[in-house]
């Protein structure tokens, strides 16, 4: 009877968070980053201008390597039925590389508690060691939970996608 009564969403959906304060200290315009280049050339500029993390690589879960394996056109698991994985395959061989490279340009630095969603991951980016998170959309929620003093300070954007993808 035209009255909206809900939305479909999916909590799953990757954005990326950043804290627009810090990126403006160091002159980067986060609402530039649409590719993963985009995001390597921010990244290891903010480093290099800041000695700080721009992102974060992950130790203890696997969120954003799927995100840009799936860009890729691939996937962790083969399609046999019989849940071999596809570690090698071509789409997880360079997307792997691509964080590697990330890590080694300064654009992403290891987070302690090994995911931005562990305790002391919310202490040091509360704190500002790190501006950019790429995360489900779900995260939002832990900025008000557990790092108030952002509050004001982080911007949503769509996460950064691999050139031509349309995932």
């Amino acid at each position: 009877d035209g009255h909206v009564y809900g939305f479909p969403t999916h909590v799953g959906a990757f954005v990326a968070f950043y804290n627009t304060e810090l990126l403006e200290g160091a002159g980067i315009d986060y609402t530039t980053i649409e590719t993963w280049d985009d995001f390597a050339e921010a990244g290891a500029t903010y480093n290099a201008a800041t000695g700080k993390a721009f992102g974060t690589a992950n130790t203890g879960v696997m969120f954003t390597e799927p995100l840009m394996i799936a860009q890729l056109g691939g996937q962790l698991f083969e399609d046999d039925g019989a849940g071999s994985v596809a570690v090698d395959s071509p789409e997880v061989v360079e997307a792997l590389e691509n964080f590697r490279a990330m890590q080694e340009s300064g654009a992403i630095s290891t987070i302690p508690g090994g995911s931005p969603d562990s305790e002391e991951a919310y202490g040091a980016i509360n704190n500002g060691d790190y501006a950019a998170i790429v995360y489900p959309a779900w995260y939002t929620s832990r900025f008000v939970d557990y790092m108030p003093d952002l509050a004001g300070k982080v911007a949503i954007a769509p996460a950064p996608q691999v050139e031509g993808s349309d995932t």
